[in-house]
Order: C-alpha cells, then sequence, then structure tokens
C-alpha cells in the first residue's frame, strides 16, 4: 500500500516532487532540535534521494511519506516507517511537522496513523518511537497516543538522550477501543 488517509491527512510515499518540503524540514535548526543536528542542504538532498530510492523498493525496510492535508493538499510534514523488521515483526514511526502546522493536532493523528498503518499493512506485532528525554511536548503525545515508556538511550556528542515508546498490537486495538 502507498497511500493512507486520515481525518485530515493523507499519508502518501514521497516524490521528486516533495525534495524542497523534505530538505527544508532536515535543514531546519527549530525543526531538529531535539533530533540532532540540522543537515546542510546538500547532505538533506542525498538523505531524500536515499528516502525516495527506499520508499519505492518492493520489499524495502523503510517508508517515507508525504503528509499532506486534504483539503488544502499543503504540506504538514514528513512520516516514515524505519526498520521495519518482518522477523522480530516490529518498526520504529517517525515525523518531522512543518512550522505553521504544530500544535494543531496534526502530530496526534500522523502519529495515529502510521501507527495504525504499520500494524494493517505489515502485520506488525510493535511499533515504536525515539525521542529526546528532554523533549516533553512529544512526550506527551507519544502517552496521549497510547505508547508505553521504555528505556533510555545514552547521549552521545551530538545528541540528547532519548528514550525509546513503544505500543504492542493488542494494547492499540485496546487503547483505540477506548478512544
Amino acid at each position: 500500500m502507498t497511500a493512507f488517509a486520515t481525518e485530515r491527512l493523507v499519508h502518501r510515499l514521497l516524490e521528486s516532487a516533495d525534495e524542497a518540503v523534505f530538505c527544508d524540514l532536515y535543514t531546519d535548526a527549530e525543526t531538529m532540535r531535539f533530533i540532532g543536528p540540522p543537515l546542510s542542504p546538500e547532505r538533506a538532498a542525498r538523505a531524500f534521494r536515499r528516502a525516495l530510492t527506499l520508499s519505492h523498493r518492493t520489499h524495502s525496510t523503510h517508508r517515507f511519506f508525504a503528509m499532506l492535508d486534504r483539503q488544502t493538499a499543503h504540506y504538514v510534514g514528513i512520516g516514515s516507517l524505519q526498520q521495519i523488521d518482518l522477523v522480530q515483526r516490529r518498526a520504529e514511526a517517525g515525523l518531522l511537522i512543518t512550522t505553521p502546522c504544530r500544535a494543531q493536532g496534526y502530530a496526534t493523528e500522523a502519529l495515529r496513523g502510521l501507527i495504525s498503518h504499520a500494524f494493517a499493512t505489515y502485520g506488525l506485532d510493535e511499533v515504536w518511537v525515539q525521542i529526546a528525554v528532554v523533549h516533553t511536548v512529544v512526550e506527551k503525545l507519544v502517552i496521549g497516543v497510547g505508547l508505553d515508556r521504555g528505556a533510555e538511550v545514552a547521549a552521545d556528542a551530538d545528541h540528547f538522550a532519548t528514550r525509546i515508546w513503544s505500543i504492542r498490537r493488542d494494547a492499540w486495538r485496546h487503547h483505540n477501543a477506548i478512544h
């Protein structure tokens, strides 16, 4: 499946026309402040080409999605499922939201959509995210979506200490039945 929708969003695999928004997000210091150093324009362009290639491989372990507002078709951000492991039946979800779309509920909707897509499309048993321990806004987001707190990963010279948060398929069904 190459596209899916949520209430306000369309998530579709990256296309070459998405390079500018991808590069803008990955080179923006504010967007990257809790993720890692912003990429140089050249490195962001290389990362985009790699993400584009990986997303369109038949049996890829990485899928990158352009997330667009369903009514306006404006970019909301980039979402991803990475490290898709069909043996261990788990994958990592990630999001970058454009500045004008932050604090409008898009991140919550997008993360819910990615998790639902991962469980439905890949038959996974677990989806996880890794976030900076100091990023309390995103911590509230993942708690609200129903993820459980996991192990802390030590900081290195270029990154904050991070924490793994995850949800298993059975807990996802239960959480969504309640909400």
